[in-house]
Parts: C-alpha cells; structure tokens; sequence
C-alpha cells in the first residue's frame, strides 16, 4: 500500500490507525480512499463506500467504510475500539 496506513486487524475487518484522511483543493475538502484492501486489490472502482453507527468510545460516533468487491474485506477508519458495539457487529 503507498503511504497510508490501513493496517490494524479486528477479526476478519482492518481498520485504519487514524481517521479518513481529507486534503484541501481549490474547491473545497475532499475524502482520499484508500487504494487497496488488505488482500491487496485495487479499490479504485472496486468498492463501496460507506460508514456504519458505533458506540465504541465517547468520541467515535461511527466509522468510514470501505468494502472491496473482489473479496469483501471492509476497511473502517477510525478504528473500532470495541467490536461489540459496532452496528457492523449486530447485523451478523
């Protein structure tokens, strides 16, 4: 992978060590994905993206998704500090 860092695995789920990563352009802010999933495919046309509820902290309201559709590894960003209160966990 180039220079992110989505590497924290949670069970059969990674998690990103920090937040979405955003940059500032001419027209305003805008969200960088990452560009491949754990297994190492592509995502770039090749995903879903998505944000999921979670209770895991006080702090964290949810978390970004993103789920290759080659293998369906997700991705969530920032980390889940506890799986159990993860919507993504009760829906299993």
């Amino acid at each position: 992978m180039t220079g992110t860092s989505y590497a924290l695995r949670m069970s059969n789920k990674c998690s990103s060590d920090d937040g979405p990563r955003l940059i500032q352009t001419d027209r305003g802010w805008v969200e960088v994905d990452p560009t491949h999933c754990p297994n190492g495919h592509e995502l770039k046309g090749n995903m879903t993206r998505g944000w999921v509820p979670c209770a895991c902290s006080a702090d964290v309201s949810g978390h970004r998704t993103w789920t290759c559709e080659t293998c369906t590894q997700t991705i969530y960003a920032p980390p889940c500090l506890d799986e159990s209160k993860s919507a993504g966990h009760w829906k299993r």
